[in-house]
């Protein structure tokens, strides 16, 4: 596959995920105003589903850390999912981690500098020097 088609597929990848955790959390507004578990931990769940799920849409026509940052959501949530259904028997639908094994192997089969997204000793500090 050329690295040109792998660009333009991790684009559209990233594009459709974004897309898809924006409407997901969208729609969970609804729950969470009727039971708003989420703001007992300070947080609305709902809003930040929809602003990483826009973060994720927009980085995907520049795709630098946000694909870090997409691999690491499908990884706590195949966790998340597996945790909760052994040992408090809640699966879920099985939509959410469906998604996030596709989109997870999806990211990084077409992650064009696979080797780069686990950080490396010293790359923080590599990443701070080319930037000045």
């Amino acid at each position: 596959m050329s690295s040109m088609l792998r660009a333009r597929l991790l684009t559209v990848v990233m594009l459709l995920l974004g897309i898809l955790m924006v409407v997901g959390s969208t729609l969970s507004l609804f729950a969470t105003a009727l039971f708003p578990f989420d703001s007992l931990a300070g947080s609305d769940t709902s809003v930040a589903g929809v602003a990483f799920g826009v973060g994720i849409a927009v980085a995907s026509f520049n795709p630098i850390s946000w694909v870090r940052a997409s691999i690491l959501y499908m990884i706590l949530l195949i966790v998340y999912r597996i945790v909760f259904g052994i040992f408090w028997g809640t699966w879920g639908t099985p939509a959410p981690l469906a998604i996030a094994i596709i989109f997870g192997v999806a990211l990084i089969i077409l992650y064009p500098r696979r080797g780069e997204l686990m950080p490396h000793s010293g790359s923080m500090a590599d990443e701070v020097a080319h930037q000045h």
